[in-house]
């Protein structure tokens, strides 16, 4: 005789006070009232903790299932690459995101913001394709992280000689920043949220009054991007997810971006955008890092 007896497992008690922690490379001022609303709206708190990419991996290896972060949020594709191939995110498979967060192909992280890489110059100076640099001498205004992926498109299209090529035509025309003076230059090539962000103080700015978008009536504007995803391990992965989805909504994410000088992904009237997918250009970063050395 075969006795089946119902067997009832326990339910494993909420939790209280849930914490969800942010990890984000730059913190803004906005971010924690901006947080603070999710966390009343959803009865928990938000911890934000600020490190670089390269903290949040090394506390990765350490200790892959001790890490106690949920979500990162993190503002070059550059580090968001290398955070992937670490194998540190989990998939989104259960988020509801609009098409304007572009989730990725590996549905590893989507697209919060973003951020131009824009020529500012003097008045009468026009910059219709960022190869038109190559007839000024102009300032770079780009990190590493910023350059790895505004010559990743040319990589794409261009054979890898090609490629190196524009590379070192436009380092030709680079002022070194020890000669930095108003008189010369005629164009500032640099991210929109950098120009955002300048202040008064920067007087230098003050002579470049122009703000122009190349390539945006051609191939589309070159840019960099604000990225999301979450942290295998979270402990709170439906609620990260919840967060990721509010981030990206339309009133959310304006905010979201306006506190950190980045268009926000609903933006479309200034410019046309580069359509190639970060996670797409990712892939062409190595081989630009070693042209950049090689030029540098």
């Amino acid at each position: 005789m075969l006795l089946i007896v119902r067997c009832d497992v326990p339910k494993a008690a909420p939790e209280k006070n849930p914490t969800l922690v942010v990890a984000t490379d730059r913190l803004s001022e906005g971010d924690s009232l901006l947080l603070a609303e999710f966390g009343q709206k959803h009865q928990l708190e938000i911890v934000v903790k600020e490190m670089t990419a390269d903290s949040l991996m090394q506390l990765y290896l350490q200790d892959p299932y001790g890490l106690g972060i949920d979500v990162v949020l993190l503002h070059h594709a550059y580090d968001m690459r290398r955070v992937q191939n670490k194998k540190m995110l989990e998939p989104l498979k259960q988020g509801k995101f609009p098409e304007e967060a572009l989730l990725t192909e590996s549905k590893l992280f989507i697209t919060c913001g973003i951020d131009p890489f824009i020529c500012v110059t003097k008045e009468n100076v026009r910059i219709n394709i960022y190869d038109d640099l190559n007839n000024h001498p102009f300032f770079l205004n780009l990190s590493h992280k910023s350059k790895t992926q505004f010559f990743a498109p040319y990589e794409e299209r261009l054979h890898r000689a090609k490629t190196f090529e524009k590379l070192e035509q436009l380092h030709t025309n680079v002022v070194p920043m020890k000669r930095w003076m108003a008189d010369s230059s005629h164009a500032f090539l640099t991210t929109y949220s950098d120009y955002r962000m300048k202040t008064p103080e920067d007087s230098l700015w003050n002579k470049f009054t122009e703000v122009q978008f190349p390539n945006s009536a051609t191939s589309g504007v070159f840019h960099d991007v604000l990225s999301a995803g979450i942290i295998q391990q979270s402990s709170h992965f439906a609620t990260a997810t919840k967060l990721l989805e509010w981030l990206t909504s339309p009133e959310i994410n304006k905010r979201l971006t306006a506190n950190r000088g980045y268009d926000s992904i609903y933006s479309n009237g200034e410019y046309r955008r580069f359509t190639t997918p970060s996670e797409a250009l990712m892939q062409y970063h190595t081989m630009i890092e070693r042209m950049l050395k090689e030029i540098e």
